[in-house]
């Protein structure tokens, strides 16, 4: 559970970051995968059928229907991270135990 109280220095981190990772880009493979393979079924994506993948790079506007996706403002992030980490090591404040930022979702062909 990432958001439980735990002990900073513990050695063994409170989320797999590997198997985040890998399923965030197994997420945004299957949104792009589910374009094609409806693509070749001759299915329209659109209006009956809507696709969203999950993370707004520029590969999202090489299929046809381009991909609506969401975009996290990962440089954002790692900057609020950085700052958190060093607001804390500097004045010892306790950080929050959980951090949320803003995602945006960009509308495109595959899901009006």
């Amino acid at each position: 559970d990432p958001l439980r109280e735990r002990n900073p220095w513990d050695t063994r981190p409170a989320v797999d970051w590997d198997a985040t990772l890998a399923f965030r880009v197994a997420l945004w493979d299957q949104g792009l995968g589910l374009l094609s393979g409806c693509a070749e079924l001759g299915r329209k994506v659109g209006p009956g059928s809507r696709v969203v993948g999950c993370d707004d790079n520029a590969q999202c506007q090489h299929p046809h229907p381009k991909l609506t996706s969401i975009r996290c403002d990962i440089a954002g992030f790692g900057r609020q991270m950085a700052a958190t980490l060093l607001d804390w090591l500097e004045t010892d404040p306790h950080p929050a135990p959980a951090t949320r930022t803003p995602v945006t979702l960009i509308k495109r062909a595959s899901s009006p």
